[in-house]
């Protein structure tokens, strides 16, 4: 024979399915907007060899990043920060006129804007001086030379998403 549940046991049960569906929809549509807020972040490439910027340009499209800015001179990267306010800059190491570590050097001292921005720098040099280097000198993270496609998305998501997180925290 079938029991049926008197009505005022069921409140319990409904509710509790009604707020996980309500939680689980909460939770959809928040993962949903941080994606689409990390994909439009302003991603700053800077690179001497525009094959290198290209290559990087191309990792960051297929991942949906879209909003890209790139410079083959490391001398205009404070400028483009103070006017674009990047949320990431992708740096190479090893460039002309500035290394990297001058650019960070730079974006530390003369941080005219309230946003600063993550710095991964990538480098051919994988030796842990030249990492503890770049890390010291403001990197969030360190990309070695060759790099894999994977890698780099991981790597640009991973900051993009703690800056989200660390934005909202404060």
């Amino acid at each position: 024979m079938l029991e049926v549940a008197e009505p005022h046991n069921l409140l319990p049960v409904l509710s509790h399915s009604i707020s996980a569906a309500l939680l689980d929809l909460f939770l959809e549509i928040i993962l949903e907007t941080a994606s689409t807020t990390i994909k439009n972040a302003k991603i700053l490439l800077v690179d001497d060899s525009s094959t290198q910027l290209l290559l990087l340009r191309e990792i960051l499209i297929t991942g949906g990043y879209i909003n890209l800015h790139e410079t083959t001179d490391p001398r205009m990267v404070l400028e483009l920060q103070n006017k674009h306010e990047f949320d990431l800059i992708l740096l190479y190491i090893n460039m002309p006129y500035l290394t990297g570590f001058d650019v960070m050097d730079l974006l530390t001292k003369h941080n005219s804007t309230q946003k600063t921005a993550s710095i991964i720098t990538i480098s051919g040099n994988t030796d842990d001086q030249t990492k503890k280097r770049a890390l010291e000198n403001g990197a969030n993270d360190f990309i070695a030379k060759p790099f894999h496609v994977e890698s780099i998305l991981n790597q640009v998501s991973r900051q993009l998403e703690g800056q989200l997180v660390n934005d909202k925290c404060h």
